[in-house]
């Protein structure tokens, strides 16, 4: 009897052996595999007097154990693999995520500055809300300046006290000076308050870096919610500033008056040069185009004598 059961259970034990192996979905059968033929070995110890059978039980009951042990670790390996293969796949799946998230993100960003841009341009020439009605300092004046002058259309960015607060770099309301950044490009910029005494009229001189080695130079008044440019009236004109210029460059030496021409020439054949507004006298400063080349010389001065700006010829600097 022992004898049967010892055969029952090894061929029962053997026979769920193939069902991790083939199905390689669970640890389960391949252990009751371990099981059922250990128990045949257990059978075969207790009949081991009983004749030739139990002994070719016995040896098949050894041969499914090692067999058992064998699909225990290959199952074992199948369900690492698998284990690697979900975690691949979690983190194909993030990454897909976190990419289309990403991109939500960029197109909400650029949804932002669309209205942003659409929010300046529409405003592009109105005086800011939160600009004083009677400006009188120079800071004042600053938040009075409509964002036409300003580069916040390209950045996208919206205009506000606070945005043009951050960007300030200088502010000397005793001298009538403010420098501050452009948001976009980082150049920085100054606005000066200039007296004119006939008419207690304050006059403003505003830089603009305008990108691509170009500045903007504006001279303006104030006037209830308008900015009224005077340049023309009150600022020498371009072509006399440009032969002052070419008169210092008579006294450097001839390959030095070559490198400036070539480094300087702009579209107009003109020698590219910026302003440099006062904080302290009444000098405006005009040099080479700092991003053309690195020689900071004065090449001309332009002088505030309390009603305009005059062109101090070179020999009375």
């Amino acid at each position: 009897m022992f004898t049967l059961f010892s055969w029952l259970f090894t061929m029962i034990g053997f026979a769920m052996l193939f069902v991790p192996v083939i199905s390689a979905f669970a640890y389960s059968p391949t252990l009751f595999g371990l099981i059922f033929s250990g128990i045949g070995w257990y059978g075969y110890k207790q009949t081991q007097s009983i004749g030739t059978f139990p002994k070719l039980a016995t040896l098949f009951s050894i041969l499914v154990l090692a067999y058992s042990a064998y699909a225990y670790y290959q199952q074992r390996e199948i369900a690492q693999a698998l284990v690697g293969i979900k975690k691949q796949k979690d983190a194909i799946v993030k990454q897909v995520v976190v990419g289309a998230a990403k991109k939500a993100l960029e197109e909400r960003n650029e949804a932002k500055a669309r209205e942003a841009r659409k929010q300046i341009k529409a405003n592009l020439h109105s005086i800011p809300n939160w600009a004083p009605q009677s400006p009188s300092t120079i800071y004042d004046y600053f938040h009075t300046l409509t964002p036409s002058f300003f580069d916040y259309s390209i950045c996208g960015q919206l205009d506000s006290e606070k945005a043009r607060n951050v960007e300030i770099k200088v502010k000397d309301i005793k001298n009538g000076y403010l420098s501050f950044n452009q948001k976009c490009d980082g150049f920085r910029n100054e606005l000066v308050l200039f007296k004119q005494r006939s008419t207690q009229r304050s006059i403003l001189g505003l830089t603009i870096f305008r990108g691509f080695g170009q500045q903007a130079l504006e001279i303006m008044y104030y006037d209830s919610g308008n900015w009224i440019s005077v340049k023309d009236k009150y600022f020498p004109n371009e072509q006399d500033i440009q032969k002052e210029v070419r008169k210092s460059l008579g006294t450097l030496e001839p390959h030095e008056v070559q490198e400036y021409q070539s480094a300087l020439a702009d579209t107009n054949s003109n020698l590219s040069v910026f302003y440099y507004l006062p904080r302290y006298g009444y000098d405006v400063l005009v040099k080479p185009n700092f991003e053309l080349t690195n020689d900071t010389t004065t090449l001309a001065r332009i002088r505030w004598d309390g009603e305009r700006f005059i062109l101090v010829e070179t020999g009375n600097r």
